[in-house]
């Protein structure tokens, strides 16, 4: 929390290290030793690993996204310039329009400068989305809140069911041989479709060989 106090970039900092996280959890099969903490001794397949470090990755860029979203505001000589010449249009409406409304001038002015100095406050106010327009703390407090649900179920006496692949570095259940083990492991797809050679031949289980 006090190196967080005192980066001037925390969005950035909170995904670097987010990636430092994902690269220290060992690859899978490691030993318990090397496992992070909840982790039941199994850690990360190469696979996982890319695919949460894309996450990461993302998230580097939408942080990129807002950075330049509240660094590039309208030009305030634009924004002057808008101001000024709405406010001399609105003061001319009125004399535009007496002739043909007559007292009806009052609330149909009052209706239009309403309406367009409305737009133009809309404007300013998604100019800053972050400060103005979004209840960020309102996504922050349910983005906590879905995090603590989510380690506390974790962290229950969950046991999630058995993935229908093997995986390299489990010990073979109670039954199965080690040999056995490693050729389930490394031809997944015929051990599926063992009595139906139809569909073994129809099946490519290179793309599943040597699961990492």
């Amino acid at each position: 929390a006090e190196s967080l106090k005192r980066v001037s970039n925390r969005p950035l900092y909170i995904a670097n290290l987010l990636a430092a996280e994902v690269h220290g959890i060992p690859d899978q099969g490691e030993t318990h030793a090397r496992s992070s903490p909840g982790s039941g001794g199994v850690g990360f397949s190469s696979r996982e690993r890319l695919a949460m470090l894309k996450m990461v990755d993302d998230m580097t860029g939408y942080i990129g996204g807002c950075e330049r979203i509240v660094q590039t505001p309208v030009p305030l000589n634009y924004a002057r310039h808008t101001s000024r010449f709405l406010t001399f249009w609105c003061l001319a409406l009125p004399m535009a329009l007496v002739s043909e409304l007559g007292f009806a001038v009052v609330p149909v002015t009052a209706l239009v400068v309403w309406a367009m100095f409305g737009i133009q406050e809309i404007g300013l106010m998604i100019e800053e989305p972050f400060r103005r327009a979004l209840a960020l703390h309102v996504f922050c407090n349910t983005i906590h809140h879905d995090i603590e649900e989510t380690l506390e179920f974790h962290a229950s006496n969950y046991n999630p069911p058995p993935s229908p692949f093997p995986r390299i570095g489990v010990p073979p259940p109670p039954g199965v041989s080690q040999r056995k083990w490693e050729e389930m492991v490394y031809n997944p797809i015929n051990e599926q479709h063992r009595d139906d050679p139809g569909d073994r031949k129809r099946t490519n289980p290179e793309p599943f060989a040597r699961i990492t």
